[in-house]
């Protein structure tokens, strides 16, 4: 997958391995957990990907700046096709903006 440059591409994979560290530091043993990317034209949609086949959206991350939103904020999803936009959760650019969050819900 092609993404909109190589500093961009780590920061979304440091993402992904606070995600998945944190989805393992809460407990959750009885199954495996991955972080999968699927890239649209505003947005790369966050997938969490679940040993037993499960799929959900976890998060949205923006590729180009609109409204009150920039390049690489995260985003909650409302729905499996679009993210919820009252808010970011931080900015996968910086790792301390989202580091103290619990994503797993613990």
């Amino acid at each position: 997958m092609k993404f909109p440059g190589n500093d961009f591409y780590t920061a979304i994979h440091r993402y992904a391995d606070h995600l998945e560290s944190d989805y393992n530091k809460a407990g959750f043993t009885h199954s495996t957990y991955a972080v999968q990317f699927e890239l649209g034209r505003k947005f790369i949609k966050v997938v969490s990907a679940h040993g037993d086949g499960h799929r959900s959206v976890h998060s949205f991350i923006c590729l180009v700046p609109h409204g009150k939103f920039r390049y690489g904020d995260i985003l909650k999803a409302a729905g499996w096709a679009k993210p919820a936009k009252n808010f970011a959760r931080g900015t996968v650019l910086d790792t301390d903006s989202y580091k103290n969050h619990r994503w797993a819900g613990i």
